[in-house]
């Protein structure tokens, strides 16, 4: 089991035009994490778009090419509204120039697809992780700014 448990209840989206990886993508962490993941999964990247902009989203696993909004569009969004949350990209082709803008816009990570289950698994812990620290410094600032 994961050792997020100290972790408030993460909201995590998936979006991939693919409903089949998508099914599995989401079955596999629902395996690992259980109730410590809020996930909610969209092959229709507009519907992903709705739910970012209704705000609260912490961790966003999405595709990069997808029709109509690209990944890197949702990412854009998502780090405007919550500089804090966690992207993490996925592709079939590891093209530099892709890998660079997805990174200039902020994105954490990545995974090449076929996407291997442990890596998913990994690249989710390892975001949560940082979402936490990001949360714990960001509260100790407020904290203080507050005190003082």
């Amino acid at each position: 089991m994961s050792d997020s448990s100290s972790f408030a209840t993460t909201k995590l989206l998936l979006v991939d035009d693919d409903p089949l990886q998508l099914r599995i993508y989401k079955h596999v962490l629902l395996r690992e994490y259980g109730v410590d993941l809020d996930i909610a999964s969209f092959t229709d990247p507009a519907e992903a778009l709705a739910t970012i902009r209704q705000g609260a989203v912490d961790i966003l696993i999405t595709d990069f090419s997808m029709p109509g909004i690209s990944g890197l569009q949702l990412l854009r969004e998502l780090k405007d509204l919550n500089r804090s949350a966690q992207v993490i990209m996925m592709t079939a082709s590891s093209t530099s120039g892709l890998l660079l803008d997805a990174l200039e816009m902020g994105a954490d990570d990545y995974l090449l697809k076929p996407v291997d289950h442990a890596s998913l698994v990994d690249i989710v812990r390892q975001a949560e992780k940082r979402l936490h620290r990001w949360r714990t410094a960001l509260a100790g600032t407020l904290a203080s700014t507050r005190g003082g």
